[in-house]
């Protein structure tokens, strides 16, 4: 049920204040939800999607070793904002 879903924990390690910052407020909290549905199965797989995902574990990890100034310093104040699909 959950094969090629590697990705999926990511999603629910996202800190809540980021998740609504980065458009991911909507994704669903239960990941039985994702893998039965075809509307949440199309979005976790699209492409977009897994880039923001990858995009907005970047920008973290960036913020969290203190790395000040450009998009680091704006996923912290929410000025960086691309919602998902």
């Amino acid at each position: 049920m959950f094969e090629g879903m590697h990705f999926l924990p990511l999603v629910y390690l996202i800190p809540d204040m980021i998740a609504e910052q980065r458009g991911f407020a909507d994704f669903p909290r239960d990941p039985y939800i994702v893998a039965t549905e075809d509307e949440w199965l199309e979005i976790y797989h699209s492409k977009q999607f897994q880039i923001k995902l990858l995009d907005t574990w970047a920008l973290m990890m960036w913020a969290s070793l203190g790395i000040k100034g450009g998009i680091a310093e704006r996923i912290i104040t929410g000025a960086e904002h691309r919602s998902c699909p």
